[in-house]
């Protein structure tokens, strides 16, 4: 959400319906109450399977991207690319390819 929207929002204190939170960002989706608990869990596994290393590399070079120029970005991103690359987590993932199955990135 951009400057101007924020602060209209919080300049006359509006409130914000499901959709309108969605569509400017504020929120990354909307589920039914009856669903909400099912979801949440969906959305907890999907990234507690995931190669969470991975993850907060992806995470710390987000937060960075607002701070930095491209040169520095990239150049972080690739030194990122190239520590997953040799880590445990590539190395399962690696396995896992090639032996046609899921990869367990759980206790890697």
């Amino acid at each position: 959400m951009g400057l101007r929207k924020a602060q209209d929002i919080i300049l006359t204190n509006r409130r914000i319906k499901g959709d309108e939170a969605e569509a400017i960002g504020l929120v990354t989706r909307i589920v039914d109450d009856e669903v909400l608990a099912t979801e949440g869990l969906k959305v907890a596994t999907a990234l507690a399977d995931a190669p969470v290393e991975a993850l907060a590399a992806s995470r710390a070079l987000l937060a960075d991207s607002f701070e930095t120029g491209l040169e520095t970005q990239l150049d972080r991103e690739l030194r990122s690319m190239a520590m997953a690359g040799a880590g445990r987590e590539s190395e399962e993932g690696l396995r896992a390819l090639l032996a046609k199955r899921p990869a367990n990135f759980r206790g890697v």
